[in-house]
């Protein structure tokens, strides 16, 4: 893009265009100009305030850092992002925080699976000796004690999932995802933060912030995307009233992120879907 599109684009001048350009060291811009670049270059405020990682700045590192980097989805950058926004932390801080955040989850999973050990394992200890007769009775306490152990020796590796429980061991009337770890992440998410999540059958950690996401995009699919890509931050669009939100995310649209939703959109119509409920309620009533 030439400095004429650039202008043209984002509405900044040619000359303050031109000025900001040539200058080698920092500058000085007020917050639209800034909101211009955020917006012209795709990267967020905190990224424009960033030195450049020349090789001299990376040298000067302090020894034991290092820049990472790693794939992740536009919705789940925008759950980190507004989770940064709910604590009034910054996003480094969550992902810096990360590793001990997740060692207190787990331990605090690990924490509960071993109470209900101990709780059944005293109602053991505890049944009558009387019907010891009855070989259904030390039938289903040996069951029992079996399904103990099993979950005892996961416990101990630290299996957090499940994964190491063979099919037959799985109980029949289980209504979990499959994944212990994720149930217990969906049940303690539903008691403490039931303001910003709703299960809708996925991940419990993609599943927050969802009517915070469709509230700030008004259902407008290409807002949705708009804001998922990082056109726009959402604190931003946060202080509009609901009514102005549409045109400002599509006002705020890159030509990337514009090419990628009308790409979105003939994909889902190539795919030539049709849920015709009328149809099945037509041969229902014949």
């Amino acid at each position: 893009m030439n400095k004429s599109q650039f202008e043209e684009k984002h509405k900044l001048g040619r000359k303050q265009l031109g000025e900001h350009l040539k200058k080698p060291g920092r500058i000085e811009v007020n917050e639209n100009t800034a909101r211009i670049y955020e917006r012209a270059f795709g990267c967020t405020l905190e990224d424009l305030q960033r030195a450049p990682a020349t090789e001299e700045r990376k040298k000067s590192r302090p020894m034991g850092w290092r820049r990472i980097a790693f794939p992740m989805s536009d919705n789940d950058r925008m759950i980190l992002k507004l989770t940064a926004l709910r604590y009034n932390v910054e996003v480094t801080t969550i992902l810096r925080m990360s590793a001990a955040l997740f060692t207190i989850v787990a331990e605090l999973q690990l924490s509960d699976r071993r109470r209900q050990v101990a709780e059944m394992q005293a109602q053991l200890d505890a049944f009558p000796t009387g019907l010891g007769h009855l070989a259904a009775t030390s039938h289903g306490q040996g069951q029992i004690m079996e399904a103990l152990a099993s979950e005892q020796a996961a416990i101990k590796a630290r299996d957090l999932s499940g994964s190491s429980f063979f099919d037959h061991e799985w109980g029949e009337s289980y209504e979990g995802s499959g994944d212990l770890f994720g149930d217990f992440l969906e049940q303690k998410l539903m008691e403490l933060a039931p303001d910003i999540y709703e299960h809708s059958g996925g991940s419990p950690c993609s599943d927050l912030f969802g009517d915070v996401i469709d509230d700030l995009s008004q259902d407008d699919p290409l807002g949705r995307m708009v804001l998922l890509k990082g056109d726009v931050q959402p604190q931003d669009v946060m202080k509009l009233p609901a009514d102005e939100r549409i045109a400002y995310l599509h006002d705020h649209c890159r030509a990337e992120t514009r090419a990628a939703f009308e790409e979105h959109e003939a994909f889902l119509a190539s795919l030539e879907l049709d849920f015709d409920l009328g149809s099945d309620e037509r041969e229902d009533d014949a």
